[in-house]
């Protein structure tokens, strides 16, 4: 599959040249030359890695790097590059969640070992981020304990719809969601994600089927099980949406 990388820069020279010798080498490349273009191109050219430098018309690269990645709505390695290599500049990128730093000038050959290291990350991130939605905070800490047993498994409760609401982020890979809240119901963050330009998979686990089944039963990516399945099929179900690499 082809690597799409999406550059920020607004040296227009310097842009032509990356783009033209990252082309050569099989990569498909968006080209911005402002923050704002950056972020609009982003939504449409769903990047696989961005190339952004820290001076930048209007705003500057570091600053715009965590609505990046929101707007995209995965995790997006972001490398930084900047004439400046300060401390304070290296801090700051690194603070805001850049993958790398390169100081300019730096070679093609620097930036596409850069650009493959992030790629093989991405693919080879060994943690899958759960989060559990749930009001029964008993229920949430046993479903915790026996789904952190995995070892390759993280996972958080929100003990409401607000709290599920400012959890969910780009790093999430699966969400385990009741359906009735003291305020609300777990159709609100069905929304709420169908607003989000990609997807995280939802099982919804409820006592409640015959009100809450026909209302996502048609929805694409949304996997509905009841509370009386044991943890064992639950974890079943999560391994089966994992290993189909449904996100």
């Amino acid at each position: 599959m082809t690597v799409k990388v999406l550059l920020i820069e607004d040296n227009k020279p310097l842009s032509e040249i990356l783009k033209n010798s990252l082309e050569e080498e099989g990569y498909e490349v968006e080209v911005a030359y402002t923050a704002e273009e950056g972020l609009e191109k982003a939504e449409r050219f769903l990047p696989d890695v961005a190339v952004v430098d820290v001076k930048l018309p209007q705003k500057d690269g570091i600053s715009i790097m965590g609505e990046l990645v929101y707007r995209i709505f995965y995790p997006l390695p972001i490398i930084v590059i900047s004439v400046i290599k300060s401390e304070a500049v290296v801090h700051d990128a690194f603070l805001f969640g850049a993958f790398s730093f390169l100081k300019k000038p730096f070679s093609v050959e620097e930036l596409i070992k850069e650009i493959e290291r992030a790629v093989k990350e991405v693919k080879e991130r060994k943690y899958k981020r759960i989060l559990i939605i749930e009001d029964d905070l008993a229920l949430a800490e046993i479903l915790k304990d026996e789904l952190g047993n995995e070892r390759d498994w993280k996972v958080e409760i929100a003990k409401n719809l607000e709290k599920g609401k400012e959890l969910i982020s780009p790093v999430i890979d699966l969400i385990i969601l009741d359906m009735r809240f003291p305020k609300g119901e777990g159709m609100e963050i069905i929304k709420f994600l169908q607003s989000k330009p990609r997807w995280i998979p939802v099982i919804v686990f409820t006592a409640y089927k015959e009100e809450f089944f026909p209302k996502v039963k048609d929805i694409e990516g949304v996997y509905f099980m009841e509370k009386t399945e044991t943890v064992e099929g639950l974890r079943r179900k999560i391994r089966e949406i994992f290993e189909g690499g449904q996100r």
